[in-house]
């Protein structure tokens, strides 16, 4: 670890070239956000696909149903593109309230 003088004459460690140690704290704190990151992305991408059957589902038991305003295309589309996300975003907040009892 290079040091040097202050203008009080103490030693101050370099800032520039952080020690072997901190380097790896630093690897450890990255890998672990990637990590996270990761299982977010991949626990939606599994939401996203429940969410998408579910609504499909229910859409096509709608029409079957009778429901006249499902027959339209872009209604149908509109619900099938909008609600799995809207899903996945009350899912993530229902995730979120759950944790702070864990905490």
């Amino acid at each position: 670890m290079s040091s040097s003088l202050d203008t009080t004459g103490s030693k101050q460690a370099n800032q520039d070239h952080p020690t072997p140690q901190e380097s790896n704290w630093r690897a450890l704190a990255v890998f672990g956000g990637c990590l996270t990151t990761l299982g977010s992305a991949l626990i939606s991408c599994v939401l996203l696909v429940i969410n998408g059957a579910l609504v499909l589902a229910t859409i096509t038991a709608s029409t079957a149903a009778g429901a006249v305003w499902l027959e339209q295309i872009n209604v149908a589309q509109f619900l099938l593109f909008t609600l799995p996300v809207a899903l996945l975003v009350i899912e993530w907040m229902m995730i979120d309230y759950v944790r702070q009892f864990w905490r």
